[in-house]
């Protein structure tokens, strides 16, 4: 008798440690991807996508939005070379730049805490980047994957507030970058 349920303990625990694998290790890739693929139904590679209304309750888009907050987003290939990532000033208001792998973990982020408010130019480089290095750039972000998901952050003060953050939304950019 203790044999059979033995066995059976030891494959339940080894399915159940399977299936938590598969979601810690899956879900994030595909939502990702599911991102990346509407993302691309109305955006071009380096073409940002932006909320320009403030969000709800209702807004599901993505997790647990800021409702003080207007998101500018693209996903990006860095297998074609690097790109130059351009900001605005944006002075006391703050924002930041989150960069995430396709497993969505963040391996950078800029924002008005670690640099200030000033504008600026970041060289965007894929993992397997063997050109130069770029000098005239503020700050180099080196990519784990090719495959970048880019989420920028701009604080808002209400509606009355939006046309400023519009602005600062049209003036992020990204280039190709050569060395």
């Amino acid at each position: 008798m203790t044999r059979p349920l033995m066995t059976f303990v030891m494959c339940f625990v080894l399915v159940a440690v399977g299936s938590a694998a598969w979601h810690i290790y899956q879900i994030p890739a595909r939502e990702f991807d599911r991102l990346e693929r509407g993302f691309y139904a109305l955006q071009d590679h380096g073409e940002w996508g932006h909320f320009r209304q403030l969000v709800d309750h209702e807004f599901d888009a993505i997790v647990r939005p800021n409702n003080d907050t207007l998101y500018s987003s693209t996903f990006i290939d860095l297998s074609g070379g690097p790109l130059l990532l351009t900001l605005p000033e944006t002075g006391d208001r703050y924002y930041s730049v989150q960069f995430m792998d396709p497993m969505t973990n963040v391996y950078e982020v800029i924002s008005r805490r670690t640099r200030g408010g000033a504008a600026g130019q970041f060289a965007i480089l894929g993992p397997n980047w063997t050109g130069g290095f770029f000098t005239e750039v503020e700050h180099v972000v080196t990519a784990p994957t090719d495959r970048t998901w880019i989420l920028v952050r701009f604080l808002i003060d209400g509606p009355e507030d939006l046309a400023a953050v519009h602005t600062l939304q049209d003036q992020l950019s990204l280039d190709p970058l050569t060395d």
